[in-house]
């Protein structure tokens, strides 16, 4: 079989996948070589999209940018070029260099998608520029282009981040009004805002509104919803709907995996309710001790008595090696600059 485009660009999508730039770069020059010899193969826009793709993945970004420098003539950049390139660098936190290449990209009569800009929002929030990512979703809303849950889930964060509780709790009408269902991340951020403020029944309200829209699509809440309003619970003293919640999550959830969040709530459920003075740990007794056991074994702990020791003892020497479990959490005419 005589080796064309498509052979060759299928080897850089697969060398991209794992993540191998040289042997992506070096199937590349062999394509640029026989184009250059007229040899009747030549990268089309696939091939460049696929290894600009790959060095952005390997996080080569002036590598990246000098290939989609050479894209001139009959294969120019598109909207996945440039989402590719915004997205890396959004990922290194360099919003200046991402909000360039937005601006060319819509000076060259590219239209921009709810990915790109979901990218852009993502990457303003871990860099710390707030007010950029706000501006970034003026632009999105006023070139008319409908966001996703992704995109309320990072405005979630940011409202949660500055402590903006109109705008927090105004987020769940305007999915509504874009006929979007709230997902697990949004609800989880809303409680977390309530939280913070000790606006613990309007938290309970959202865990409530969380759970019957996940069952509506036949899911149901996850660990970190479920330790999030138990959290919340436990540092405000509202230990009824703690061991509550603790009852529902271990119907719902069954087994947790051994890791971090688990050990700290673990923690944080023994230092609450040891003490003997706890009147709901003493009436509800047989429940405390129930859920108690139940972290413990998903801990991998023997079981003890409840009460009569700290199972947690061994927790300081072992939660470093733990992993943690983030929310990925995961990608306009008018010029926007950092």
């Amino acid at each position: 079989i005589r080796p064309n485009t498509i052979i060759y660009t299928t080897m850089i999508k697969a060398y991209s996948k794992s993540q191998n730039l040289d042997a992506a770069l070096k199937t590349f020059g062999v394509m640029l070589e026989r184009q250059k010899a007229q040899r009747g193969v030549a990268p089309n826009i696939i091939s460049y999209n696929s290894i600009i793709d790959c060095c952005v993945r390997c996080s080569h970004l002036d590598k990246a940018k000098q290939i989609f420098e050479m894209m001139t003539g009959s294969v120019l950049p598109d909207l996945i070029t440039f989402s590719t390139l915004i997205k890396g660098y959004c990922r290194v936190k360099d919003i200046e260099k991402a909000l360039e290449l937005h601006n060319q990209m819509l000076e060259r009569g590219i239209k921009a998608d709810e990915v790109l800009y979901n990218s852009l929002l993502d990457g303003c929030l871990k860099a710390n520029q707030d007010k950029m990512a706000l501006k970034c979703y003026a632009n999105m809303k006023k070139l008319r282009i409908k966001p996703s849950n992704v995109t309320y889930s990072i405005l979630a964060k940011i409202y949660q981040k500055q402590g903006d509780l109109e705008k927090s709790f105004a987020l769940l009408d305007e999915m509504r009004a874009d006929h979007i269902k709230p997902g697990l991340f949004v609800f989880t951020c809303l409680m977390q805002t309530c939280l913070q403020v000790g606006l613990i029944d309007k938290a309970l309200t959202y865990f409530a509104e969380m759970t019957d829209t996940l069952a509506e699509t036949g899911n149901h809440v996850d660990w970190v919803g479920f330790s999030t309003i138990v959290g919340g619970c436990l540092d405000h003293g509202r230990h009824t709907e703690a061991i509550d919640m603790l009852l529902r999550a271990e119907s719902t959830l069954g087994t947790l995996p051994n890791e971090r969040q688990v050990w700290l709530l673990y923690d944080k459920l023994n230092a609450s309710l040891i003490d003997a003075n706890n009147e709901v740990a003493v009436k509800r007794y047989g429940e405390v001790c129930h859920v108690l056991k139940w972290l413990g074994r998903s801990l991998g702990l023997e079981e003890q008595s409840c009460f009569g020791n700290n199972m947690s003892a061994g927790y300081h020497e072992d939660k470093e090696n733990l992993s943690s479990q983030d929310r990925n959490i995961p990608d306009v005419l008018v010029r926007l600059e950092a």
